[in-house]
Order: C-alpha cells, then structure tokens, then sequence
C-alpha cells in the first residue's frame, strides 16, 4: 500500500475540482494497485456530488505525466494465473472509464 497520499485534491472554483497525481517516492507517477484504490476513493466521492461541473487530472511531476503502470507490480504477477492478471488489468480499464 501507499503509506502516504500520492493524489491530493483541491477545489479551486465551486465545481471545479483538481486531482493532482505526485508519488513522492518515486521519479515518476505509476498507476499501481494501491494508487488506482486512491483514486477510486476520489472518484467514488466525486461521483456522488451533483454540484461538480470540472474535474482536472495533472501531474505534480514538472514536465511529466503518468508513466503507466507500474512495472514492478507486474514482475510480481509472472507466477499469477491469467484470469487473476486479467482482473487486475480490468480494474484499471474500469476505473479509467469511469472518467
């Protein structure tokens, strides 16, 4: 898990509201299990708003965005079943389209 907040949010105008992604632990924002669960919370406590008119996804990282997944996590998933790496994948493409 992620031992602190790699997704902050802000609420700069009434509506408008800015996710902003910097993992400081690394170089680089990944997507990993843990900051996908983060930004399910966020989503989650988004989506039952009606007053939301904006949402923004940036980067904390000058010059750079989000890498993709995280690699490392699935170096791990080598020994995993293909149904189980199949849910993991599908977890991310849920929550992307959740956007």
């Amino acid at each position: 898990m992620v031992d602190q907040p790699v997704i902050s949010r802000a609420e700069p105008e009434p509506g408008i509201v800015v996710l902003t992604l910097n993992d400081p632990r690394r170089g680089a924002n990944t997507m990993s299990q843990a900051v996908l669960a983060e930004f399910a919370t966020h989503l989650d406590a988004l989506q039952a708003r009606d007053d939301l008119a904006g949402l923004v996804v940036r980067s904390g990282k000058p010059g750079m965005y989000i890498a993709g997944a995280d690699l490392r996590e699935f170096a791990e998933w080598l020994d995993a079943d293909t149904e189980q790496v199949h849910a993991v994948c599908q977890r991310g493409r849920d929550l992307f389209r959740r956007l």
